[in-house]
């Protein structure tokens, strides 16, 4: 390959044509004169904004709001796009069209952009040339992310054909499937690239694509195949996927899709002119402004090449092919030889090849009726004067033939030539004629003519066309054809007929349908006519499949839809199940006399006269007499259309309707033209004299049609319509139309329907049958009704049948309303609801309504005013109130005494113990009363005592006599002196002195330094080899003893390498040995120095290297390094690759040729100059960009989440003061101003989850810019080493450079090294490119925590605001209700205040003296209803301690990853326990999941899934975890030729004392893992337990909360009975005193629940602390079982070699299967957390459903204090 085509293809390479390297101001015809010469380069997109075109842009139409997922810059996220109007800075830079992506200089360029619509994925950009250019290279910078998936295509034949040029996607394999992957392979290959379709970055990524890759070499530059691949006349850039970041998988809402779109900054094409090396520049095309900026289409051409792109040659020099000019050969056109004939040729290859590459030129248009390649005879029709030169001017003379009977359109012999008969000018004659000039018939036949080909013709007819075969005139040849037969030899049919055959006739008609064709005549061979649209067959009788031709009263307007006067109504009817309908429509439209309807008809099909057909029922027996008719015509008809002439004599009309018909036709018929809209009004005057009275007369009025009037159809006129009329009459067809049942049409009627409607219509309509309605989308021919489902109606199937409802696949369902309870059979078409009677409620009014029972009588409830519903079939009461229970409400629940019956005295009341329910000192769950002292008896709590529950009892500490005082007992894990002084705090229960070195609140942990179970009193100090454990670690683990190794250091006190590392001493962790798996002798290398042990021939530390001077892969061959010495430092080559190292400027596999940016040869490479540097100059601006994209996205780390926010939450807290001043600027008392910080609560509330949510998110994030930062550390550590290495290096350099400097040599290879070490800076500098990326994709995952952040931060917001808004209306509403209510609140009727209890307008209200006041119940309720949650969060702290138990186990369980000996029968026992264990949890855990996963969980559900966690049990049992450890010691016994093995392995002594202590610690672990199994059997026991109780309490609340809502609901409609009725109000306060006094004991039956809850976890502590005692019993048998192996292995000797081999063999093997099983119990293990969350979310279920009881407390608090204030 020639140095010009290596030079061309690196400039390809880069995007670099030889345009760009023109002089400037060099003069162009010196430099086309000297060789080939090019236009220089730049961006075609430039003046060529009006070529560009997008499928998709934003705010087009209208503006549109869209937002960026990564804006830093400003608080702002969301923008608008409106590009209705061009980009104009400063005026309208929200406009994002196409051309904004231009490249411009300006300042505003980063400001403008072209951005697609919002969630639209498929989009591309055209660009049309208007010439051909070369494409070199294309530069894309998105605004928003790349696109997912896109790809890039040409055409270079402005449109016609186009080709990929290269495919873009995140996963090619999905986007692409079947395009390859990778670098091409060849130049025309089309692949797919990942690298410019990565999430990362946010924005300004590029996608950059070049024509002529750089890793292809390319032989010739100037190929068909090179210059195809460059040229193009138009691209287009499609973009097919959008990076989403999930959001569409989860979510389609349309503020998800505004977050995605594509953006371009800017888009670069690069290229020239195409101008094949024949011009210098290109100038503007014809018509368009010259533009210095613009790179033109037409080339200024040289060498006597014409064309936009010089790719012809010039008129008349042609004679040589058309070629590019290649360097110095300018391949310029040659003239051709026309001997002064013609001006203008062109080139032949076929005569340039028959020529010997002589001469290709043909010459074009010879002048002078000459003709040939070089105009040297005479063109046909002429002949060569035999007396003249060829190039004289009048050579050549017209042949004078008779066109009729002369060959070749005239052709005579061109020259005289005697040797070949040939006579200049005679012409050549048909086989017919005759004569010099041909003009004269042979004998025998007739009619000379110039289109036959024999000249004359001989008389012969068709026999199909002709009677008999009479011959024809010798004169004019004329035959005698049949009827329906033409032409002059009988071969045709007559119009209107077709298909000659033998028949008599000739032709059979054409017979097109009258309607469906457009006129009578058709093909003459297949006979088919011309069909009107979707219309078929050969008669053109037949609508297409999907299509249909429609009644004569296709165009139906119904009465129910139709204007009617106030006399009117719509009748609504439904149909009969086993009869078809009578009736068009949902029903009538009932008209009592003087009633008025009007119609507005507007779908005239056809301009024409109409009869309109009225469909009604009669209500009686008599004629209506009189219906005026009235039609308003619009004032746009055409006064000289269609209906000109008739309008004036059109009027009212009147009509009658007969009682026993149900359709009349309206005569006579009105003019109607398309596109028209009229109104039809139907005055229903008078029905006529009723004798005797009666009620007012009625009709129902069903539709009106408008029915074509027959005798204006074209075909029913003149005397052949007559025909047909009076057919489609005596068929009586028209009244087969006018009623809605349709009967079967007979054949007649159904032709004559069938055309009139495709007349009428102009085509055949389309089914348009519903999908979801019908059974098909082919609907009937004639009528066009679909196939309905079940109960659908309507021609196209859409919609419910009256009667019915629930339009669906299935068709609709039957409403059944029920008979009793309904007013009708009508329900809501979607819902199904029917219209209920009194009492009643349901779909179907098949059920009494609320408070009613005994349907369909539905009697009130019985409650004795304690509930308001009961039993809809046994009347039981619902939902007591006051704390009562029963049949009737008759009796109190459990944990109150009294009697509630009427008469009884003594209402159900709380038990005092010793404050009451809510009082926040109650410590007893029930009492009752002494019938002896009459007094209350309390049954206390678990660490209280004395009458009332007073004080604490023994061993528990704490304040019972405060409010929300307890009593906890101190729990200090076993590891101080119970009896001792001051072991634990008497008020806080802190541990004190805590003994066997633990520490902690509970002395819960070993201390620091210390190791092991704290509860177990087994912590000892920490062990840790100093040469293996991290100094930055700190200490040992607390529970396992572990030391935090350096990487790659193993054991628990980091004391060894792993197997195949070596370097524990260099303090830094094991380095892996690497050693060459075929190249070592073995995998494990020198534990001090790394060397591994070579094979012959290999080389290198761990032996993967071929020898020195060779390379190549030394499995397979090692070859000798072939290096140019001219070119390269060393003659070592790279030993991976053979490649060598080269010398500055010089580059090669061989280091034989110069290096991009160079020029010249080796060794004489020069650097290119300005064209490098330009280039470099663009990477280095790239690189600053970047670095800046790093410092903000280190900016974002350093300031967090928060103070990206830190505006929003000021905002909040600015609103918050506003609201707070607002409040205390107001003229009301302190008491109010509470209130309304009560009803504030809430907000704060939500407020205060916001900002938890935030934290968290900023904590991820801090957590995330740690990691980032930890990673810097090893980075930097990484740095310090190498600075280490490199001063090392150093040294040994300076050394060698002295002995280097001795010598010639030395010196040149002090050169090399120095080039080596500048190409290694390079390469250096090519790698932080990677280090840029991944700082570009921590930036990215930096810009979508904010993002969800923001999202978060919003959603709290609005979440706040619709609190704000419900609060503002719970305001408004209690400021509208203020009734004298101080006595049921407050427990008196103060007027306005009352001493004890205060009321309206005291500043106070209730009190300890009036506890049947709303106020102090609820008071009492609340502190219930707190110390129930502390209770609760106690229970939920000891399931912690329970949970933290288990995760010890498991980390016990996680040690067991050692070998094991002699135990393999009870480690295959244990393995079957473990997975009979693993598959009942995981069947458990699966139905937990269904359980809590599903949606709206009910008490019921709950409680069904409590009831069969209870009945499961774990199949390991005490007695079989014995059985188990039988087995073990029976195993250890069963070794007794121990002294047979000592004495034959003396030898390997050492090694099977290893063993033993691997076999200790594997059966030391596998003791723990029985006893991790043993501990999850217990905690999920114990969860058992504690989701009983939780099921008890979860229906008791749901219950409370149930009867919480209705007294609120109760309460409500009684304050408004009292603003009604101001006398009844003292009554309603009664009633709402009583009822929340039923609230006070449902609160305080729910708190006795809770505790029950409480107390059955305190038993299930009990049996975990009785379990806990057997597992040590189990332990100490396991202990004893280790003495045992310890007696065994004690006398192990020195000789047992060969035993002892076979014994490590088990091991190992035993060791494997141990691991595998261990593996399974992890895997258990890992499980038994996440049940413990889902039962903790149990736990929250409960902690929910208090919550709704506390709102409910807060709503029933605001209305007392409403009620109390009479004001806000």
């Amino acid at each position: 390959m020639t140095p010009s085509r290596i030079f061309y293809i690196a400039l390809l390479s880069l995007g670099i044509s030889f345009e760009s390297l023109s002089p400037i101001g060099a003069e162009e015809s010196l430099q086309c004169s000297q060789g080939s010469c090019y236009p220089s380069t730049g961006d075609l997109l430039i003046g060529r904004e009006n070529a560009l075109s997008a499928t998709s842009t934003c705010g087009l139409r209208k503006p549109e709001r869209y937002c960026i997922v990564s804006h830093l810059e400003d608080e702002k996220k969301c923008f608008r796009c409106d590009s209705r109007q061009p980009f104009v800075p400063g005026l309208n830079e929200n406009s994002h069209r196409v051309e904004n992506l231009v490249s411009k200089i300006t300042p505003q360029r980063r400001r403008s952009w072209w951005q697609a619509e919002n969630g639209v994925p498929n989009v591309s950009i055209t660009l049309n040339l208007e010439a051909e250019f070369h494409f070199t290279h294309m530069v894309m910078t998105f605004k928003t992310f790349r696109p997912a998936a896109m790809l890039i295509e040409r055409s270079n034949d402005f449109g016609k054909t186009w080709h990929v040029y290269r495919y873009f996607a995140y996963d090619c394999a999905e986007s692409f499937p079947g395009v390859p992957m990778g670098l091409p392979q060849r130049i025309t290959d089309v692949v797919c690239e990942q690298k410019y379709s990565q999430q990362s970055p946010s924005t300004d990524g590029e996608v950059v694509f070049r024509v002529m890759p750089s890793n292809i070499d390319i032989p010739d530059p100037y190929s068909l195949e090179v210059q195809n691949l460059l040229k193009v006349t138009n691209m287009r850039f499609n973009f097919s996927k959008l990076h989403t970041l999930g959001d569409q998988l989860l979510d389609r809402r349309p503020e998800i899709a505004e977050k995605y779109y594509y953006g371009i900054t800017e888009m670069v094409v690069r290229g020239s002119c195409s101008c094949y090396g024949h011009a210098d520049r290109c100038l503007a095309l014809d018509g368009r402004q010259s533009d210095p900026s613009m790179v033109h289409g037409r080339c200024e051409c040289a060498h006597n090449t014409k064309g936009l792109n010089c790719e012809q040659c010039q008129d008349f020099y042609n004679d040589h092919p058309w070629k590019p000019a290649v360097a110095r050969d300018i391949n310029a056109c040659k003239r051709c030889e026309c001997n002064g004939h013609a001006d203008r040729c062109h080139f032949d290859p076929a005569v340039y090849e028959a020529s010997g590459r002589v001469s290709g030129g043909v010459c074009d248009d010879c002048q002078d009726n000459t003709m040939g390649q070089n105009c040297e005879m005479c063109k046909n029709y002429f002949y060569q004067d035999p007396n003249k030169q060829i190039w004289e001017r009048d050579v050549c003379l017209p042949c004078d033939c008779d066109p009729r009977g002369s060959l070749n359109e005239g052709l005579c012999d061109s020259k005289q030539d005697p040797v070949n008969e040939l006579e200049a000018g005679k012409c050549h004659c048909k086989a017919k004629a005759t004569g010099r000039r041909c003009d004269v018939c042979e004998d025998g036949y007739f009619d000379l003519q110039e289109d036959n080909a024999e000249g004359c013709r001989a008389c012969a007819c068709n026999l199909l066309g002709t009677i008999g075969n009479y011959g024809c005139d010798k004169t004019t040849g004329q035959c005698t054809c049949k009827r329906f037969v033409a032409g002059e030899d009988c071969g045709r049919c007559a119009p209107g007929y077709w298909g000659l055959s033998e028949e008599q006739e000739g032709c059979k008609a054409c017979d097109c349908d009258l309607g469906g064709s457009y006129d009578n005549d058709c093909d003459q061979q297949s006979g088919q006519c011309r069909c009107r649209p979707n219309v078929a067959g050969r008669r053109c009788e037949l609508p297409n499949v999907g299509f249909f031709a429609p009644y004569l009263d296709y165009h139906v307007f119904e009465a129910e839809n139709a204007q009617g006067s106030a006399n009117t109504r719509v009748v609504t009817r439904e149909r009969h199940p086993s009869r078809g309908a009578t009736w068009t429509g949902t029903g009538y439209m009932q008209a009592t006399e003087g009633a008025t309807l009007e119609f507005v008809i507007d779908d005239v099909p056809f301009s024409t006269e109409y009869n309109l057909l009225i469909r009604y029922e009669s209500t009686g027996l008599r004629d209506w007499k009189e219906v005026g008719i009235e039609v308003i015509r619009p004032p746009s008809e055409d006064p000289s259309g269609p209906c000109g002439n008739l309008i004036q004599q059109q009027g009212y009309m009147m009509t009658t309707l007969p009682a026993g018909a149900t359709q009349q036709l309206i005569f006579p018929a009105i003019c109607l033209e398309r596109g028209q809209r009229y109104t039809v009004k139907f005055d229903f005057t008078r029905q006529g004299d009723l004798p005797g009275g009666g009620p007012p007369p009625n009709i129902l009025i069903d539709s009106v049609s408008i029915i074509p009037n027959m005798n204006t159809i074209p075909f029913f006129q003149g005397r052949e319509g007559e025909y047909h009329k009076q057919e489609f009459d005596r068929y009586r067809c028209l009244d087969s139309q006018l009623s809605v049942v349709k009967s079967d049409l007979n054949e007649v009627c159904r032709k004559y329907i069938n055309s009139i409607s495709l007349l009428t219509e102009g085509q055949a309509l389309p089914c348009i049958c519903d999908s979801t309605g019908s059974h098909s989308s082919v609907c009937g021919a004639l009528g066009g009704q679909c196939t309905c489902k079940p109960n659908v109606v309507g021609r196209t199937c859409d919609r419910c049948a009256p009667g019915t409802y629930g339009f669906g696949p299935r068709g609709c369902s039957e409403c059944e309303c029920h008979a009793v309870g309904s007013e009708d059979n009508f329900c809501d078409a979607v819902t199904g609801q029917c219209k209920c009677r009194a009492n009643t409620f349901g779909r179907r009014c098949d059920e009494c309504e609320s408070g009613f029972w005994n349907y369909p009588h539905c009697e009130p409830c019985q409650c004795n005013g304690r509930a308001d519903v009961c039993d809809s079939k046994t009347g039981t009461c619902l939902s007591c109130r006051d704390h009562t229970d029963g049949q009737n409400c008759e009796r109190c629940l459990d944990g109150f005494y009294g009697d509630p019956r009427p008469g009884g005295g003594v209402p159900c009341r709380a038990c005092p113990c010793p404050g009451g329910m809510g009082s926040g000192l109650q410590h007893a769950t029930s009492c009752y009363l002494d019938p002896t002292t009459q007094d209350v008896v309390c049954r206390c709590d678990v660490g209280y005592t004395g009458a009332k529950c007073e004080r604490c009892d023994e061993g528990f500490f704490g304040n019972p006599l405060v409010a929300g005082g307890t009593c906890s007992p101190c729990e200090c894990s076993g590891n101080i002196e119970p009896l001792a002084p001051g072991s634990c705090d008497p008020n806080t229960g802190e541990c004190q002195r805590c003994l066997f070195n633990t520490e902690g609140f509970h002395c819960e942990r070993c201390k620091g330094g210390y190791f092991g179970d704290a509860k177990r009193q087994t912590c000892r100090r920490c062990v840790c080899d100093v040469l293996g454990t991290d100094p930055l670690g700190g200490d040992c683990d607390r529970v396992t003893g572990q030391c935090a190794c350096l990487s790659n250091v193993l054991g628990l006190n980091c004391d060894h390498c792993k197997e195949n590392y070596w370097k524990l001493a260099s303090g830094k962790g094991c380095e892996s040995c690497a050693c060459d798996a075929r190249g070592a002798v073995s995998s494990q290398c020198d534990l001090y120095m790394g060397l591994c042990r070579c094979q012959p021939g290999r080389g290198g530390r761990t032996c993967s290297d071929c020898e020195g001077g060779y390379w190549g892969d030394p499995n397979v061959k090692c070859e000798r390094c072939q290096c140019d010495p001219q070119g390269t430092e060393s003659f070592q080559c790279n030993k991976k690759d053979g490649s060598c190292v080269c010398l500055p400027g010089v580059t090669g596999y061989s280091c034989n040729k110069c290096q991009r940016g160079w020029t010249g040869q080796v060794p004489n490479c020069q650097p290119c100059g300005d064209c490098f540097n330009n280039w470099d100059e663009i990477i280095t601006d790239l690189k600053k960009e970047t670095n800046s994209l790093i410092d903000r996205a280190n900016n974002v780390r350093d300031q967090g989440v928060g103070g990206a926010y830190e505006a929003e939450f000021k905002a909040m807290e600015k609103k918050l003061t506003q609201v707070d001043n607002i409040v205390s600027s107001t003229n009301i008392s302190a008491a109010q101003v509470a209130n309304i910080q009560n009803l504030l609560k809430g907000l704060k509330k939500n407020l205060t989850s916001s900002e938890m949510k935030l934290r968290d998110v900023n904590e991820k994030i801090n957590n995330g810019t740690e990691r980032l930062q930890a990673v810097n550390v090893d980075i930097g550590i990484l740095k310090t080493r190498l600075a280490d290495l490199n001063a090392d290096a150093m040294s040994l350099k300076e050394n060698a450079t002295a002995l280097q400097e001795a010598n010639v040599e030395g010196a040149l290879n002090l050169t090399r090294e120095a080039q080596r070490r500048s190409q290694d800076a390079q390469n250096r500098v090519l790698q932080s490119k990677a280090s840029l990326a991944n700082s570009e994709g921590i930036r990215k995952r930096v810009e979508e925590m904010l993002a969800n952040a923001e999202v978060q931060m919003q959603e709290g917001q609005v979440e706040n605001e619709d609190l704000l808004k419900e609060l503002d209306a719970k305001v408004v509403e209690l400021n509208a209700k203020i009734p004298n209510l101080n006595g049921m609140v407050c427990d008196r009727n103060g007027n306005p205040c009352d001493e004890v209890c205060g009321g309206a307008g005291c500043g106070r209200c209730g009190g300890s003296s009036c506890e049947n006041g709303a106020l102090q119940k609820s008071k009492l309720a609340l502190e219930l209803s707190k110390k129930a949650e502390e209770k609760i969060d106690a229970l939920e702290m000891k399931a912690g301690r329970m949970l933290e138990e288990v995760l010890k186990a498991q980390q016990r369980s996680q040690q067991a990853f050692a070998m094991t000996e002699l135990a393999e029968s009870s480690a295959e026992t244990a393995k079957n326990v473990s997975q009979d264990l693993k598959a009942e949890l995981a069947k458990l855990l699966a139905e937990i999941n269904e359980f809590t996963t599903g949606d709206r969980a009910k008490p019921s559900q709950i409680r069904l899934l409590a009831d069969e966690i209870k009945a499961r049990s774990i199949s390991l049992s005490q007695d079989e975890i014995m059985d188990l450890a039988q087995q073990i010691n029976q195993t250890i016994l069963g070794l007794t030729n121990i002294d047979n093995i000592i004495q034959d392995s003396a030898a390997d002594a050492r090694t099977a004392e290893g063993l033993k202590i691997r076999a200790n610690q594997a059966r030391n672990q596998t003791n723990e893992v029985l006893k991790a199994a043993q501990d999850v059997r217990d905690a999920l026991q114990a969860a058992k337990v504690a989701q009983d109780a939780a099921q008890l309490a979860i229906k008791n609340a749901t219950s409370d909360i149930t009867a919480a809502g209705q007294d609120l609901a109760t309460t409500s409609n009684g304050t408004d009975t009292a603003e009604i009725t101001a006398g009844s109000s003292l009554e309603g306060a009664i009633q709402l005193q009583a009822r929340l006094r039923d609230i006070e004991k449902n609160f305080t039956a729910n708190r006795l629940n809770v505790q029950r809850a409480e107390s059955e976890t305190q038993i299930a502590e009990r049996l975990a602390a009785d379990v806990d005692k057997k597992v040590a019993e189990l332990d100490t048998k396991h202990k004893q079982a280790q003495e045992e192996l310890k007696k065994k292995t004690s006398s192990l000797g020195a000789n047992v070699q060969q035993r002892a081999v076979g014994l490590r063999e088990r091991a190992n093997g035993m060791r494997q299967q141990t691991q595998s099983k261990l593996r399974e119990l992890d895997d258990l293990e890992t499980k038994i957390p996440q049940n413990e969350v889902k039962i903790r979310g149990l736990s929250d279920e409960i902690e929910k459903l208090l919550q709704r009881m506390n709102d409910a407390y807060n709503v029933i608090d605001q209305r007392e204090k409403y009620y109390r204030t009479c004001s806000l």
